[in-house]
């Protein structure tokens, strides 16, 4: 190797390359789940009956995928979710 001129001074340099994965090491069920949750929190901030609704949905869709995944703790994560947009949408419908 031979050395390069930085600044005028020589300077040696090298160069490790590695195998590079993916940036997030979830899997396809996980990804998906999580987008559900985030598309949900938006829907539920807008105080609509229908985009409470639609929230509702992708809040349970992110139950399944995270319960497909294995994370119980995320998927009860989404069920309380559920609960808190159920309870807006009935205080919501009666007014």
């Amino acid at each position: 190797m031979t050395p390069e001129q930085i600044d005028g001074r020589a300077r040696q340099f090298s160069i490790c390359l590695e195998e590079l994965g993916p940036l997030d090491r979830r899997g396809p069920n996980e990804l998906s789940a999580s987008a559900a949750l985030d598309a949900g929190d938006q829907l539920s901030s807008q105080w609509t009956l229908s985009a409470l609704d639609e929230a509702l949905a992708r809040y349970k869709y992110a139950e399944n995928e995270w319960r497909r995944a294995g994370d119980l703790e995320e998927a009860a994560s989404a069920i309380v979710r559920q609960g808190t947009c159920m309870r807006f949408r009935g205080s919501s419908s009666r007014r």
